[in-house]
């Protein structure tokens, strides 16, 4: 029964790497661009290219890292609270990087998707799709 669920997290892990490389790609060019066009507003530039990156890893691990078919109805509130926690967490982190330390925005974001990308696992694999099925 443990060899299963540390296969089965394993898997799971792997997939949701996947699926935040993906996320993190479009999360870092929409903040790049962005970043392009306003340079002085980096924390807005870091807010839309997070949310740009949610909205991709939204469908991509509920249908195949986590494989959870009723998120829309039982998880969506959750799946939002945690990125959006996540999200601000991340703003609070970029800000003193940049400010404090004097950080490259462009530098300080990487830094904060890493910070995220740990934290939003074990959000959704404890909290958002927790999972009761004792045959996965």
């Amino acid at each position: 029964m443990k060899h299963i669920e540390l296969n089965s997290f394993g898997l799971q892990a792997s997939r949701f790497i996947g699926v935040g490389i993906i996320s993190a790609i479009i999360n870092y060019s929409f903040f790049y661009a962005l970043l392009l066009f306003s340079p002085s507003n980096y924390l807005l530039s870091s807010a839309i290219g997070y949310l740009a990156g949610l909205l991709a890893g939204f469908f991509l691990n509920s249908s195949w890292t986590f494989k959870n078919k009723n998120l829309m109805k039982n998880n969506i509130t959750h799946y939002l609270c945690l990125y959006v926690f996540s999200l601000l967490c991340g703003l609070f982190f970029l800000r003193i990087l940049v400010q404090n330390f004097d950080v490259l925005p462009e530098i300080a974001n990487i830094a904060i998707l890493g910070l995220t990308t740990v934290s939003n696992f074990i959000g959704l694999k404890f909290w958002v799709f927790k999972i009761y099925n004792k045959n996965e």
